[in-house]
């Protein structure tokens, strides 16, 4: 068990910390990764849960963690604040956060996370980021751990920010699963924009120089030399005359 706690933010104020528990799947039938939540909730709580686990599952597949076929057990077990309604998408990167203790091993600090985990692994944006960045502030403390969608970063007023930035508290504004699981694997996520920008930059940078090069050549294989030009006439400058001799005359 986990000895950080890992909360899940409800736009109310209220809160629930999560309990997973994973163990393997033995049926050859099975999906790769399933979940199951214990304590009573609706449709959509699940099927947040159940994205939650199968996109950090195909991270670490991707990361050749070798995890094998997992079923994973959620118990909403310690609430802060008054019963909350257990609906909505807005969980899903809880759950993932829970589901990914278990799966990297670590000892990760206490985190709180909100976002909706979709179905291509963007985490979407939701409502009542405000309250629920509130309310991380009364659960967490310095050097723990808050993750919410990128998409809601302008919704969130500097104010709280900075309420946030005082205690201590890493936030993270994330756009994917994988850029969520790079932070908590302790990995820097990849500038990936940038990187294509510059890859981007050097093929047409490539390419120009090739054109550049092959119509030069062309040009010179193929093109028909110039027309000589037209030397000017030279004309001879005209005969000298002769210079007759002088005639010394010598008087007697």
């Amino acid at each position: 068990m986990p000895t950080h706690k890992t909360w899940l933010l409800f736009e109310d104020g209220s809160s629930y910390s999560i309990v997973c528990d994973i163990w393997p799947e033995k049926s050859a039938n099975a999906p790769h990764a399933d979940a199951y939540i214990v304590t009573d909730h609706s449709e959509d709580f699940l099927i947040a849960a159940k994205r939650a686990v199968n996109k950090v599952h195909l991270y670490c597949n991707k990361a050749r963690m070798n995890p094998g076929k997992i079923i994973a057990d959620f118990d909403l077990s310690e609430r802060v604040g008054h019963q909350g309604n257990l609906a909505g998408q807005s969980c899903g990167l809880s759950f993932a956060a829970a589901f990914a203790r278990k799966m990297l091993d670590r000892d990760l600090p206490e985190l709180a996370a909100t976002g909706e985990v979709c179905s291509d692994g963007r985490i979407g944006g939701i409502k009542g980021i405000k309250t629920k960045i509130e309310t991380s502030i009364t659960l967490l403390k310095e050097d723990d751990y808050l993750f919410f969608p990128k998409d809601n970063l302008g919704d969130i007023p500097k104010t709280t920010l900075d309420r946030v930035n005082k205690k201590g508290i890493k936030w993270f504004a994330v756009s994917n699963v994988d850029e969520f699981m790079q932070i908590l694997s302790g990995n820097k996520p990849r500038e990936k924009s940038k990187i294509k920008k510059i890859i981007l930059s050097l093929a047409i940078l490539f390419v120009a120089t090739a054109v550049a090069l092959a119509v030069a050549r062309y040009k010179n294989v193929f093109q028909a030399p110039p027309p000589p030009k037209n030397k000017p006439l030279l004309v001879p400058p005209p005969p000298k005359k002769p210079v007759e001799p002088k005639t010394l005359k010598i008087f007697d």
